[in-house]
C-alpha cells in the first residue's frame, strides 16, 4: 500500500463548509490496537486550501495551549 497515490476529501466542521480535496501519497502504514495508521505526504493541494489549513492547525494550537493554560 505504501507508494500509492490516493485523493482525499475532507471537510474541518465549524471552520469551512466546503470541502477540501487534495492527493497524497501513502508513505507508511501501521497497525495498532486502535486501528490503522497512514503516514501520508501531500502531492497537490492549493495554495487557498493549504493556507486555511494552516491557519486551522494554528488556531487548534492556541485553544490547547489556551485550555492548559499556557497561553
Amino acid at each position: 500500500m505504501a507508494g500509492r497515490e490516493v485523493r482525499l476529501k475532507f471537510r474541518l466542521p465549524l471552520y469551512r463548509k466546503e470541502f477540501f480535496d487534495v492527493s497524497a501519497r501513502i508513505e507508511q502504514v501501521s497497525a495498532g490496537e486502535g486501528g490503522t495508521a497512514l503516514q501520508m505526504h501531500f502531492t497537490k493541494v492549493s495554495d487557498e486550501d493549504r493556507q486555511a489549513i494552516e491557519a486551522f492547525v494554528s488556531d487548534m494550537k492556541d485553544l490547547r495551549d489556551a485550555a492548559r493554560g499556557s497561553a
